[in-house]
């Protein structure tokens, strides 16, 4: 296993985050929520080399191998009124995939809500999730593949890819540092010019057949676009046009598997 670097993580990150590393890790997550229970200041940022118990969405596991992958988790401590999840996730996806194409040279989309997409396949997933213990907070956790873990991807997980073959040095550290540095300003600025539209462009699924489970139904929809608050439009197959603040949704090559 090849330790991650404070110092190089350090380096890239803004003056305001506090960062600290674990080679192994349950869930950056679940610790992070622990530390922010206990008083950790806003902007903690808690990363691993590995994770033995990650989480996405839903109650799924996520696969974290060592080496290959940056795990890592934001404490964010925002006002309670007015605190957006959908934006805040719109905005971690948006700098996840602009990282991405910073670093490594290649193409990101969207996947509504959370995922980041590279060469049709996840790379990246995104997980807020918003306590009120001993004061309101959220934690933002962002599982990344840099590059195809030793052995490949196991077969539950046929639709995983990674962003590159050939990470250059401290990739994992200055993926983290950039995906970081590209969030905080659209955290902090609810009005952050051209966030929606940023989002949208890189919509993989506008204009795409789909398969929705959402509300206990499940059906097939074409999706229509993006709504200003983030809220995903699309159109059944039998007539009908859906507004879906949250739920799941598949492309037809993923129901193939």
């Amino acid at each position: 296993m090849t330790p991650l670097c404070l110092p190089e993580l350090a380096r890239g990150l803004p003056p305001v985050v506090f960062p600290e590393l674990r080679e192994v890790c349950g869930s950056t997550n679940t610790e992070l929520a622990g530390l922010a229970a206990r008083g950790a200041p806003e902007y903690t940022l808690l990363a691993a080399a590995e994770q033995t118990a990650g989480r996405g969405r839903r109650g799924r596991g996520f696969f974290s191998p060592a080496d290959s992958g940056a795990y890592f988790s934001l404490l964010l401590r925002p006002p309670e009124p007015g605190f957006s999840a959908a934006r805040v996730t719109a905005a971690a996806a948006v700098a996840a995939a602009e990282a991405c194409e910073a670093l490594f040279g290649v193409s990101a989309g969207i996947k509504w809500v959370n995922d980041v997409y590279v060469g049709g396949r996840k790379a990246v997933g995104i997980l807020a999730e918003a306590f009120d213990a001993g004061g309101f907070y959220v934690v933002l956790g962002i599982g990344a593949n840099i590059s195809p873990p030793e052995g490949a991807f196991p077969d539950s997980l046929p639709r995983a890819g990674a962003m590159t073959r050939s990470p250059p040095p401290f990739a994992r550290e200055r993926y983290i540092a950039e995906t970081v540095r590209r969030f905080l300003p659209a955290y902090e600025d609810p009005g952050a010019e051209g966030l929606l539209e940023r989002y949208r462009a890189r919509s993989v699924l506008t204009g795409r057949r789909v398969t929705v489970e959402a509300a206990g139904e499940t059906y097939n929809a074409e999706v229509l676009g993006i709504g200003d608050d983030y809220r995903l439009f699309a159109r059944r197959a039998g007539g009908g046009t859906e507004s879906l603040f949250y739920g799941e949704v598949s492309l037809n090559f993923e129901n193939d598997a």
